[in-house]
């Protein structure tokens, strides 16, 4: 299934929050998408490649960021197991679902 990751892009200037991106090799393919989630860089744990903070919430307050990471990993290997029943998955599949 390949190895899924997230990490922050460089901080903006003036917020000091980074957007987190997936990254997902799988198949020789290479998936990388930014959900809308931004961090200030010293919450963030690069080595477990999530939030510090147990308690931080998604931007719209409604969701545990660790959570919600987490959520986004399972729903991958979901999808791409879904789909390499039929044929191999491609990144724009799995972006659109």
């Amino acid at each position: 299934m390949g190895d899924i990751h997230f990490y922050l892009k460089k901080a903006e200037k003036k917020t000091g929050q980074s957007l987190i991106f997936l990254q997902w090799k799988f198949n020789g393919n290479t998936l990388r998408f930014s959900f809308g989630q931004t961090i200030n860089p010293n919450d963030w744990n690069k080595k477990k490649e999530r939030v510090k903070v147990k308690t931080a919430t998604t931007n719209d307050g409604k969701y545990n960021l660790n959570d919600f990471l987490n959520g986004l990993e399972e729903a991958c290997g979901n999808i791409y197991n879904t789909h390499i029943k039929h044929s191999l998955p491609t990144p724009t599949l799995i972006k659109e679902e």
